[in-house]
């Protein structure tokens, strides 16, 4: 209980100082604001990098078939759900440094990876929120916390997401909830969190 608690709060002191780095990553951002969104296999780790085979890609273009990522470093706050391991199926929320031209997992918190199991992925998130039934997600080499969606829907969801995202926007500035209706719910949970981010935005400004 000691632990928990002073993990707590030096959680708190890191996310009053560096607030902008620490804040949670939600799923909409991820998507819109990721460079490069891929369905990829792990098949090299080493120190600094993993380098994945590519089976999809949802948003952006890539000429090879492999790519070489940076790995997440763990900290206080926030860790991988297990160590990279060769095999491993993910789905990465990629963006590229400017400075060194790498690629890298979006997110303080982890969330620019989402494990793949038996045709699932898993998303990290806490917190009560519709289309999402947080709960302790067992997995081969790990467990994370969060929500799990078909991948094949996750996908769609992505591409619909990105295409649309200019209505998207408009839609939640003018508070037409109505139109967010969707039978895919990974694409449902996007938009729902948009959707609160203007809430958010708006609540402030009154």
């Amino acid at each position: 209980m000691k632990l928990l608690l002073v993990i707590g709060l030096l959680c708190s002191s890191f996310q009053s100082v560096h607030a902008i780095d620490y804040d949670t990553t939600e799923l909409d951002q991820l998507i819109e604001n990721a460079h490069l969104i891929i369905h990829g296999e792990i098949i090299a780790v080493d120190s600094e990098f993993v380098d994945v085979k590519i089976h999809k890609i949802a948003k952006g273009t890539f000429a090879e078939q492999r790519i070489r990522i940076t790995k997440f470093e763990n900290w206080t706050c926030a860790w991988r759900w297990s160590e990279y391991t060769f095999g491993q199926a993910v789905l990465f929320f990629l963006n590229k440094s400017e400075l060194t031209g790498q690629w890298y997992p979006m997110g303080a918190g982890n969330e620019g990876e989402m494990p793949i199991e038996g045709g699932r992925v898993f998303y990290k998130s806490f917190g009560s929120k519709p289309f999402c039934k947080n709960e302790k997600r067992e997995l081969k080499d790990g467990q994370i916390y969060g929500c799990d969606f078909d991948l094949q829907q996750a996908i769609e969801g992505i591409r619909t997401f990105v295409r649309d995202l200019e209505s998207f926007h408009k839609m939640a500035e003018s508070k037409k909830d109505s139109a967010f209706e969707t039978e895919n719910p990974f694409l449902a949970l996007a938009l729902y969190e948009l959707d609160r981010r203007y809430q958010n935005t708006r609540r402030r400004n009154e």
